[in-house]
């Protein structure tokens, strides 16, 4: 993390190995209760990661979702079996992520 001369804060994030190969470039979703800065794909695969940036201590925590949806689900409503578009992500919906 570097500071610029006006004083912002400059951030340099690092990509999952599973983001490098896809090619898919996470999007900034908001910043959760905690202050942490949520970035996620905005394609959503069979699995993926949710990245969370706390600024004040310059750390990554890399969630990895190991799917949503099942084949059944995804024949039946028509979804493209490797990926689906439009994953909306809310960072203050859930209080905790112990659960994951």
């Amino acid at each position: 993390m570097e500071i610029d001369t006006n004083g912002r804060i400059i951030a340099f994030l690092t990509l999952s190995e599973m983001d490098l190969i896809r090619k898919e470039k996470p999007s900034f979703y908001g910043v959760s209760d905690a202050g942490e800065i949520v970035f996620a794909p905005s394609i959503l695969f069979e699995s993926f990661y949710l990245l969370y940036f706390d600024p004040r201590r310059n750390s990554i925590r890399e969630v990895s979702v190991e799917g949503i949806v099942g084949d059944e689900f995804r024949s039946r409503y028509g979804f493209v079996k490797d990926y689906m578009y439009n994953m909306k992500v809310y960072p203050n919906h859930i209080k905790s992520l112990v659960f994951l």
